[in-house]
């Protein structure tokens, strides 16, 4: 972390924190709007409350994933192993870590696992054709 000064490492433990906790009191939101709701009312009612629980549901479960990732972050820095790149071990700048502070990967490294996992995806795709 030699590359990111004191000031520079509170001021995004500070953002971490901050969304963190937004994205607690979120979740526990949305967990009283995903629970169940015994309104006895019309099909076209009982569809859009299901929708409305189902939006909410797959909304927690994307800030449940956040979370994890910003407390991630958070022990990275308690570890000191914070603004380096899981995948190549560089240094991430720091303005790529102000943009997002939870960050694993540098920008060289990330486009390189996208373009891994691309295909990856097009050779199972080509597989499955295969089999038909």
């Amino acid at each position: 972390m030699e590359h990111l000064s004191r000031e520079q490492i509170e001021g995004l433990q500070g953002k971490l924190i901050v969304e963190r906790d937004r994205l607690l009191v979120s979740i526990d939101d949305e967990e009283l709007t995903a629970e169940s709701n015994d309104y006895l009312g019309d099909i076209e009612d009982k569809a859009a409350e299901e929708h409305r629980r189902s939006t909410a549901r797959l909304r927690q479960g994307h800030h449940t994933a956040r979370v994890a990732e910003l407390k991630a972050a958070i022990g990275r820095i308690a570890q000191g192993t914070y603004g380096y790149c899981d995948e190549t071990g560089e240094m991430i700048p720091f303005g790529r870590l102000s943009l997002d502070p939870a960050t694993r990967y540098t920008v060289d490294a990330l486009e390189l696992l996208e373009d891994e996992n691309a295909r990856e995806k097009l050779v199972r795709r080509d597989e499955g054709d295969k089999a038909y």
